[in-house]
C-alpha cells in the first residue's frame, strides 16, 4: 500500500507539472482573471468526479461524509481556491514559474507539516524541522531575486510588485496546504475518494466563478477569454484532474509529509521549463534558493509507514 501510495504520488506530481506549464501559458495581470482561469481550470475535475459519484450512488457504493465533514471539505476548498489556486494563478504572471513554484512548494511543505501536526496529530521529526528551517531560509534567498523575475514577466519592478509576488508563491503553498490535511483526514475516513474531490472542486465554479461573474459580467468573460485560452485552460484542468485523483488515492495510503516530498521534482521540472519555454531568467539566487528548496525537501524525515500510513 505505500508503494502503491508513493507511485500515484509521483504519477501525480509529473500530471500537476504538465498542469502548471499549461498555466503558465495563459497568464495575464489581474485576480480577476487569476481566478476565471482557475475556475475554467476546475471544470474537468467537477464534470469527471460528477460522473464518479453518480455511478457510484447508483450502484450504492459511495461513501459519503458526515455534515461536519462536509462543511470542512468546502471551506477548505475555498481556500485553496483563493489562496492556493488564485493565489497560484495570480503568482504566475507577477514572477513566473521558476519563482513561484519553489516558493509555493517550500511554503506547501511547512504548512501542511505544521497543519497536519495541529490538526491530525502527524508527527513532525527534528530532522524534519530542520528542514523547514533551511526551507525558511530558501524562501528568503528566492524573494533576494523577486523583482528580476518580475521585470523580467511582469514588465515592471518596484517594492510593491516584488511583495505581491512572494506573497502570492506563499499564499498558494499555505492554500494547498490546509486542503492536503483535510484530504488525508478524510480519507482516513473511508469517504469515497470522488466525492471528496467533487466538493473541494466545486467551490472552485461556486466561488471564483460566480465572484468573477458577479465583479465583470458575463461580456467581460466572454471578451477576455479566446478560443486558445479556453482549451489550454481546459487541457490545464485535465492534467489537474488526473493528478487530484492520483494525490487524493495516496493519501489514503501515505502520509503528507511524503506526499509533498515527493512533489518537489515539480521544482526542477518547472524551472526549467519556465528558462527554456518562456524565458524566464536563471539567476545566482534562483538557482541557490532552488537548490536549497530542493535539499530541504529530501531532508525532511522519510519514516517507516504502516499500511494505514499514520506517522
Amino acid at each position: 500500500m505505500v508503494l502503491r501510495g508513493t507511485l500515484l504520488a509521483v504519477f501525480s506530481s509529473f500530471c500537476y507539472t504538465a498542469s502548471i506549464i499549461a498555466l503558465r501559458a495563459v497568464t495575464d495581470e489581474g485576480a480577476d482573471w487569476a481566478a476565471w482561469v482557475s475556475c475554467l481550470k476546475a471544470v474537468p475535475t467537477v464534470v469527471v468526479s460528477s460522473m464518479v459519484v453518480a455511478w457510484k450512488s447508483a450502484r450504492g457504493t459511495a461513501i459519503w461524509p458526515s455534515r461536519r465533514m462536509i462543511c470542512a471539505l468546502l471551506v477548505s476548498g475555498t481556500a485553496m481556491q483563493l489562496l492556493g489556486n488564485v493565489g497560484f494563478q495570480w503568482g504566475l504572471s507577477l514572477g513566473g514559474m521558476a519563482l513561484t513554484v519553489p516558493l509555493s512548494q517550500a511554503s506547501l511543505l511547512i504548512s501542511g507539516a505544521v497543519l497536519g501536526v495541529i490538526l491530525i496529530g502527524e508527527r513532525v521529526s527534528r530532522r524534519s524541522a530542520a528542514a523547514m528551517t533551511v526551507l525558511i531560509t530558501a524562501i528568503c534567498l528566492l524573494s533576494i531575486d523577486a523583482e528580476s523575475f518580475a521585470r523580467s514577466v511582469a514588465g515592471q519592478g518596484g517594492g510593491r510588485l516584488v511583495l505581491m509576488t512572494v506573497t502570492m508563491g506563499v499564499f498558494a503553498g499555505v492554500g494547498w496546504g490546509q486542503s492536503g490535511v483535510v484530504i488525508r483526514q478524510a480519507a482516513k475516513t473511508g469517504i469515497s475518494t470522488a466525492v471528496t474531490i467533487l466538493l473541494l472542486s466545486s467551490t472552485a465554479i461556486v466561488v471564483l466563478g460566480g465572484g468573477v461573474l458577479a465583479r465583470r459580467g458575463g461580456g467581460w468573460i466572454l471578451e477576455q477569454t479566446s478560443p486558445r485560452e479556453f482549451w489550454i485552460s481546459m487541457v490545464a484542468g485535465g492534467f489537474t484532474t488526473v493528478a487530484f485523483f492520483a494525490i487524493t488515492v495516496a493519501l489514503k495510503h501515505i502520509s503528507i509529509v511524503r506526499a509533498n516530498l515527493i512533489n518537489a521534482s515539480q521544482i526542477a521540472l518547472t524551472s526549467l521549463a519556465g528558462v527554456l519555454m518562456f524565458d524566464e531568467p536563471m539567476t545566482r539566487w534562483m538557482i541557490v534558493g532552488t537548490g536549497l528548496t530542493i535539499g530541504g525537501l529530501l531532508l525532511m524525515d522519510r519514516p517507516r509507514e504502516s499500511g494505514d500510513a499514520t506517522s
